[in-house]
């Protein structure tokens, strides 16, 4: 696991993340899903320089969900919990939203 850095998104400061690289070849509308139960989930997305781009705060009960067009490029998902200390599994879903 990787702490949420307060400059990336501070709303989620020290949650634990995996961290995910996307490669997009061309303009794509995605759809970022992530479920499970045992905590508040939280997205972020991140171009290749560490800017966010937008994250999300699911709930015990509901997904946290990103779904937004990107440009072809590289892009960094962290995907893991809103509180510091919390831990639990989940299920990360990434796909084309038509």
């Amino acid at each position: 696991d990787t702490t949420m850095p307060r400059d990336l998104d501070s709303s989620s400061v020290g949650s634990f993340n995996d961290v995910f690289s996307l490669d997009l070849s061309s303009q794509t509308n995605l759809e970022i899903k992530m479920t499970g139960n045992g905590c508040t989930r939280h997205l972020t997305i991140a171009d290749a320089r560490g800017k966010k781009i937008e994250g999300d705060m699911g709930g015990t009960s509901y997904p946290s969900t990103i779904g937004r067009k990107l440009n072809p490029g590289k892009y960094v998902i962290w995907a893991g919990t809103f509180q510091p200390n919390e831990v639990c599994s989940y299920i990360l879903r990434i796909g084309i939203k038509r």
